[in-house]
C-alpha cells in the first residue's frame, strides 16, 4: 500500500516529503480505523452469540413462571399409593412462596396453633389405627390405618412423612407459616393438615429441604375451581390460576 509513496528515491523538495509523509499516516491511519473496525464487529457477534446461548441454558432452567417472569424451580415427582399421578408432584416451599411474595417462618411458635391443632388433630396421623383388616378398609380409612396400611408402603424416609409412619413424632416437627400482606397460611411436616382445608398431600422434608405438593400451591393460589378432575384419565388436573404442563414439567402462575 505505501510502496507508492515510501520508496528509496526520495525527493529533494521539502513541501513534496512533507505532503508524501501525510498521506503515509493518513493511509495508516484508514487502516488501523479498519481493523479496529472489523475487531468490534467480530467481539460484538462474538458476545452476541454468549448472550444467546447462556439465555438458552437459563430458559432451560426456568420451569416455574409467575406473571410471564422465570424461576428456578423444578416440579418433582415422588410417586406414592396415597395420590393419584398429578397430586403426587411436589415443589419447594421456600422457593415457590418466596418467589409468589410470601414471608417464609419456620419453626413457628406451636402455642400459635393450639386451636387449630385441637381442631384438625396437627399432625393428620396422630391417632389410634383402626382394627380393621387391610383389605376390607374403604380408601378414605387407609390412610388413618398406619400400622396396617403401611407395612409395605414405608420404605423411605419421604414414605414416612407420606403415609404418617411418623406418628406421634410428628408434633416435634416444625409448622411453617407463609405470610403475604394479611393472608397466613400455616402447614406442618409430614401432615396433611393446613391452616385452612386444602385436600392435598403431606408436606415432606428431602435432603433437608421442606417439599409441598403442587396441588396445595393451585389451591393457595387459585382456590378450589383451580383443581379439577380428569373422569377419563381418573387423574387431576389444574386449570386456573395455575396450570401445569407436565410433558414440558412446567409450571405457570397469572397472578394477574
Amino acid at each position: 500500500m505505501f510502496e507508492k509513496l515510501y520508496t528509496t528515491k526520495m525527493v529533494t523538495n521539502k513541501t513534496k516529503l512533507q505532503n508524501r509523509f501525510t498521506k503515509i499516516r493518513s493511509q495508516s491511519n484508514k487502516l488501523s480505523k479498519t481493523i479496529s473496525l472489523v475487531i468490534t464487529i467480530i467481539l460484538a457477534i462474538t458476545m452476541l452469540c454468549a448472550t444467546v446461548a447462556i439465555a438458552a441454558v437459563v430458559n432451560e432452567e426456568r420451569n416455574f413462571f409467575i406473571n410471564g417472569k422465570g424461576y428456578s424451580i423444578t416440579p418433582i415427582l415422588i410417586e406414592n399409593k396415597l395420590e393419584v399421578h398429578t397430586d403426587s408432584y411436589y415443589v419447594p416451599l421456600r422457593d415457590t412462596f418466596e418467589a409468589l411474595g410470601y414471608d417464609v417462618f419456620y419453626d413457628v411458635d406451636k402455642s400459635k396453633y393450639e386451636n387449630l391443632m385441637d381442631e384438625f388433630t396437627f399432625p393428620q396421623y396422630d391417632s389410634e389405627p383402626y382394627i380393621k383388616k387391610i383389605d376390607d378398609a374403604p380408601v378414605e380409612e387407609l390412610i388413618r390405618m398406619p400400622e396396617y396400611y403401611l407395612k409395605n408402603h414405608v420404605e423411605t424416609d419421604v414414605d414416612r412423612y407420606i403415609y404418617g409412619a411418623t406418628h406421634r413424632f410428628n408434633r416435634q416437627l416444625p409448622i411453617i407459616e407463609m405470610v403475604k400482606d394479611n393472608e397466613i397460611w400455616a402447614c406442618q411436616i409430614g401432615s396433611t393438615r393446613y391452616s385452612d382445608y386444602i385436600p392435598a398431600g403431606a408436606v415432606v422434608l428431602i435432603d433437608g429441604k421442606t417439599y409441598i405438593p403442587l396441588r396445595a400451591v393451585a389451591y393457595i393460589v387459585g382456590g378450589q375451581d383451580n383443581v379439577k378432575w380428569d373422569n377419563e384419565k381418573r387423574d387431576t388436573y389444574f386449570e386456573g390460576v395455575l396450570t401445569f404442563d407436565e410433558a414440558e414439567n412446567t409450571v405457570t402462575i397469572n397472578l394477574e
